[in-house]
């Protein structure tokens, strides 16, 4: 399983917006250079017409970046995130005894966050349920995977405490 990658729409649109953006400063270039044809004073050959024109493509071009890179760091916010809670529920005792105080709180404190996330996420698939927003088998399906979650979790925030009591037991 580690040589699969996901194929997210999030990074899809993100290159997709990149190539678009490479296209269109291509496109400004070639307008730029067809205008002034090598002419050394740019602003007196300009015409209304096209300093307009340039304008609105330079600011269409600022906002296709702006765009392009939330979407980037958005996917690669969630990809960083989706990896972490991986890598919390991947831990080791040995790892767990590595960690300081400081690290094992807050690891905790995330893991109980992520469970009450999950937990709340169950009561609103079931208040969707019985205001009959969801059909049973979505629900199933939902609670199912979710429960399966929230036990996880509940495992790792166990085996984590145990080791933070042996830890206080040896010093």
């Amino acid at each position: 399983m580690e040589g699969i990658r996901i194929k997210s729409p999030e990074r899809y649109l993100s290159i997709s917006l990149m190539v678009l953006i490479i296209l269109v400063f291509l496109f400004i270039l070639a307008l730029i250079f067809f205008i002034f044809q090598g002419d050394k004073d740019i602003i007196s050959t300009l015409n209304q017409f096209y300093l307009i024109l340039f304008v609105i493509l330079v600011v269409l071009l600022v906002a296709l970046i702006s765009v392009s890179m939330i979407f980037t760091i958005l996917f690669i916010r969630g990809s960083i995130e989706k990896g972490a809670e991986k890598y919390i529920m991947e831990l080791s005792a040995e790892d767990i005894r590595a960690m300081n105080d400081a690290e094992r709180k807050h690891l905790l404190q995330r893991l109980k966050a992520n469970k009450e996330r999950i937990e709340y996420l169950i009561k609103l698939a079931e208040s969707k349920y019985h205001k009959r927003k969801l059909d049973e088998e979505s629900f199933r399906e939902i609670v199912r995977d979710q429960q399966k979650k929230v036990m996880e979790i509940e495992a790792k925030i166990s085996e984590i405490e145990k080791e933070i009591k042996k830890l206080k037991k040896g010093k």
